[in-house]
């Protein structure tokens, strides 16, 4: 039985022009970090990089909370296999001018396909699922309502 659609998180309700979250859909407390929190030890490489990359938004816009934590990593996480295997499929793409790495060659001469591209499309699926739920999806920026150019600290600057 559907129940329509997920409910937002307040912060990304007030951020898209919605409700105020005391008004409905009144969320569990949660508790917003007082700084920046840096990327936990569990990250390296890739991930960690898009950590830095995606937290100082989420952060600034009161979507994280610390409870937010676990799927983060697991968001970095994914990002790094899916940009790890992307990075190994481009160097196999270079020595491959027929395949560009898509196939190999398995020992009996026979070709299949690069675990590789499985591994990046399951990682990509992860990472969109999750982005989703932290609004960081293409569609989830779309229906920002219009007042956000006035609160972007960019928006003056370049012309936004």
């Amino acid at each position: 039985m559907a129940r329509g659609p997920k409910p937002k998180p307040g912060a990304l309700r007030l951020l898209q022009g919605g409700k105020s979250p005391d008004q409905e859909n009144l969320e569990p407390a949660v508790t917003r970090p007082t700084e920046l929190p840096g990327a936990p030890d569990v990250l390296w490489g890739f991930g960690a990089d898009e950590w830095d990359r995606v937290m100082p938004e989420l952060y600034a816009a009161g979507i994280y909370a610390d409870i937010d934590e676990s799927m983060l990593v697991a968001y970095c996480m994914e990002y790094h296999r899916w940009r790890q295997a992307t990075e190994d499929l481009k160097a196999q793409a270079k020595v491959d001018p027929n395949f560009h790495g898509a196939v190999i060659k398995t020992t009996n001469g026979n070709l299949v396909n690069n675990p590789l591209v499985g591994i990046a499309s399951t990682a990509l699926k992860n990472m969109h699922r999750i982005a989703a739920e932290f609004g960081m999806t293409p569609s989830a920026r779309a229906r920002l309502a219009g007042t956000q150019k006035e609160t972007d600290p960019l928006a003056g600057k370049y012309g936004l």
